[in-house]
């Protein structure tokens, strides 16, 4: 796969209740689909920013896929751990940190949706600073 096989990109992190962290973008090449995430970040951030449906220009999907065509070699498909049912159930007030990065591609059978694990850091968040910066630019 490479990246001009790329449908769309979802990136997602929750960060329990915490407040100002949390950003979740799905983009396409031709459009930010959706993208809500905070103005600043840090626990007391005042306000989120959203867009929806809002069209890219040729030249910021491409700052996204330079970033992303590198990455794509380092992704390792994510396998969800199988419950073991004698685990006892943990119940969590504040939600646990989830990160959710899935790429869809378009193949000749259709689009498969594949959701991988967090590449490195200094891999990964070049790309959703970049979506961040584009989604930025859409409001």
């Amino acid at each position: 796969m490479t990246v001009k096989d790329v449908a769309k990109i979802e990136c997602k992190f929750l960060h329990g209740s915490m407040y100002g962290v949390n950003y979740m973008y799905e983009v396409s090449p031709e459009e930010m689909i959706w993208a809500n995430f905070f103005k600043e970040s840090g626990s007391f951030a005042p306000d989120h920013l959203e867009v929806n449906n809002a069209p890219l220009r040729e030249s910021q999907w491409e700052i996204i896929a330079s970033i992303l065509e590198p990455l794509i070699p380092e992704l390792v498909e994510y396998v969800p751990k199988v419950k073991d049912p004698s685990e006892p159930e943990v119940e969590m007030l504040d939600g646990p940190n989830e990160y959710i990065f899935k790429i869809t591609w378009k193949t000749d059978c259709g689009e498969k949706e594949v959701e991988y694990c967090i590449p490195p850091h200094e891999l990964y968040d070049p790309l959703v600073d970049a979506i961040r910066t584009v989604a930025e630019s859409l409001i």
